[in-house]
């Protein structure tokens, strides 16, 4: 049986959900704080001027925290949008050893230059998948060119990246 992962989960998205979990939760307490105010007006019952500014502060301070979360995530989800074509669909079968990234493409030098090809077949050699720092030690060529190649990997679609400590794990998505 077959699973299907996502890689991409980055702490973006992680804030993402914070901030629409935030959303909701303050609109809910706006909500309820308006509710029950009503229900103690339609009553008849008197309403001290203590009550009245508690319910005002309440619902200004509710108010406050939804237009923030909803600027948040207009701000957070924009860039993940346009990231959403860099996440890698892994294929993963139970007693698997290790996790295939699908699907297979050719490269021609047409469309890549050379140190591009090498860092291409490097990774597939090592499981589609190896540090930055690795690439540039084994390819013996500088941190900075390889940087180059794998922002333009990166931008081709061809790549992943995603953060492991002080480098980056690349993964092979396509």
């Amino acid at each position: 049986m077959k699973k299907w992962f996502v890689l991409n989960m980055n702490e973006k998205v992680k804030r993402l959900e914070f901030y629409v979990v935030s959303l909701f939760l303050s609109f809910l307490i706006t909500v309820i704080a308006t509710t029950i105010f009503a229900t103690v007006m339609f009553i008849g019952e008197y309403v001290n001027w203590f009550y009245l500014y508690l319910f005002i502060g309440i619902v200004a301070v509710n108010v406050g925290i939804s237009l923030l979360s909803a600027i948040s995530i207009i701000r957070i989800s924009s860039p993940l949008l346009e990231e959403r074509k860099k996440i890698v669909f892994v294929d993963y079968k139970a007693g698997d050893e290790h996790v295939h990234v699908i699907p297979e493409t050719r490269f021609t030098p047409a469309n890549f230059p050379e140190n591009e090809l090498e860092i291409i077949r490097l990774l597939r050699a090592h499981e589609n998948k190896m540090l930055q720092s690795a690439i540039a030690s084994s390819l013996k060529i500088s941190k900075a060119s390889v940087s180059r190649a794998l922002d333009s990997l990166e931008r081709k679609g061809v790549i992943v990246k995603m953060r492991k400590g002080v480098t980056n794990e690349i993964i092979l998505s396509s």
